[in-house]
């Protein structure tokens, strides 16, 4: 019985995981390229941070899976 529940414990995160890594995909960061005051420098701002916790959530999952 416990190997069935831990089985199906596995596959659940790995379902999670993979649902995270795909919507982490989906929703990747655009950058826009500015200009300092001076004129001197370009740099790239990227519009959200969000999509990079979207992109390790997997890992954590991952790692949690290969725990048990």
């Amino acid at each position: 019985m416990a190997s069935k529940l831990l089985m199906i414990s596995v596959f659940v995160f790995d379902v999670i995981a993979f649902a995270l890594a795909i919507a982490a995909e989906q929703r990747r960061s655009t950058a826009t390229i500015q200009t300092d005051n001076e004129q001197v420098y370009t740099y790239c701002v990227y519009d959200s941070i969000f999509q990079l916790d979207l992109a390790l959530a997997p890992s954590y999952f991952s790692w949690l899976d290969k725990s048990l």
